[in-house]
């Protein structure tokens, strides 16, 4: 065996090795933690109910059990994202009625999860990446409308749960997220590559990781994956659909938050080409969906425990979604 072989075996040797250590690391916080084992049984309750023998009376018996659950639940029914139907919400085994089993079942993992993982150090770093997954699922939702052969719900919970890995690290492992920012910085290196090399494994590696522990469904877990770099053709499987799907949302919404106008434009333009083989998007589509999403954004921040006018995330989204219809209202004018 050459030097060059020997330096390269021993390389990946030590990154199996950092990669067992993180997971067991990961692990001992999270079994430590009875919020988040008590969690993943309660996920476990609500996905296991169907719409079979008095399912939605059994999925309000598992919200009420939840005094914070239930009232964000109602706020959000109620707020005009959903308020459409004549009336108050007043009751969660309304709102299952209303809106749907699968639509609650959604938008309860949603708020547990990120009720959970908004605090500790991090914890306007975390909401800034809440609201970065929440926006992406409404807009995966909407773009898999009419392609039949995806379940909107499943595309809404991928979407959600794909930067699991990294909300994970910055809850669990604060200063060895610090760590990777720090490591991107120095080597420019993306922040993938970073975790990588001083993980031992990436950000999608640890959110299937955490996915597993929380007993989220297979194919949300499965859907955890990183960024397609090059699509040659249409997926023809529902969870290589659901896979970009997740992707393409939580790029766009990355972008636009940026911070840069310029920057962020360019961006989306990449990523409306990348993907244009499975999407039929273009940019003044993204844009005018992105406007939608703002709306949601700010009728959620409450809920969501947020304050918009400080969160970095929500003033970057404002800015680029407020600069685009100012550009639009002039050219119209």
């Amino acid at each position: 065996m050459s030097t060059d072989e020997v330096i390269l075996e021993n390389a990946v040797d030590q990154q199996l090795a950092n990669g067992q250590v993180t997971l067991l690391a990961l692990k001992k916080c999270f079994d430590k933690n009875d919020q988040f084992p008590a969690m993943g049984n309660s996920i476990s309750q609500i996905m296991q109910v169907s719409n079979e023998n008095g399912g939605h009376r059994k999925l309000a018996d598992i919200i009420l059990q939840d005094q914070s659950l239930t009232s964000k639940i109602l706020s959000i029914v109620n707020s005009s994202t959903y308020n459409q139907f004549g009336g108050e919400i007043n009751t969660i085994s309304r709102a299952v009625v209303i809106l749907g089993l699968d639509q609650i079942q959604s938008l309860s993992l949603s708020i547990m999860v990120f009720e959970k993982l908004n605090k500790g150090p991090m914890a306007e770093t975390l909401k800034s990446y809440a609201c970065q997954s929440f926006l992406s699922a409404f807009f995966a939702k909407k773009l898999v409308e009419d392609i039949k052969s995806i379940n909107y719900e499943e595309a809404f919970l991928s979407s959600m749960f794909h930067n699991l890995g990294k909300q994970a690290t910055l809850y669990f492992l604060p200063d060895r997220y610090v760590e990777v920012l720090k490591l991107s910085l120095e080597e420019d290196l993306d922040e993938d590559k970073a975790c990588i090399k001083l993980l031992g494994l990436d950000f999608f590696d640890i959110g299937q990781f955490i996915a597993l522990q929380l007993q989220l469904p297979k194919n949300i877990i499965l859907g955890i994956q990183a960024k397609p770099k090059l699509i040659k053709e249409r997926p023809t499987k529902a969870q290589d659909y659901l896979i970009q799907v997740s992707c393409l949302t939580n790029e766009i919404l990355e972008a636009a938050a940026c911070g840069d106008h310029d920057l962020a434009e360019e961006k989306l333009m990449e990523i409306i080409e990348r993907y244009q083989i499975s999407f039929a998007l273009d940019y003044e589509k993204v844009l005018n969906m992105l406007s939608v999403l703002l709306q949601i954004l700010l009728n959620y921040c409450d809920v969501l425990g947020i304050n918009a006018n400080t969160n970095t995330f929500c003033i970057n989204f404002n800015e680029f979604v407020n600069n685009h219809i100012e550009t639009q209202q002039q050219a119209t004018a």
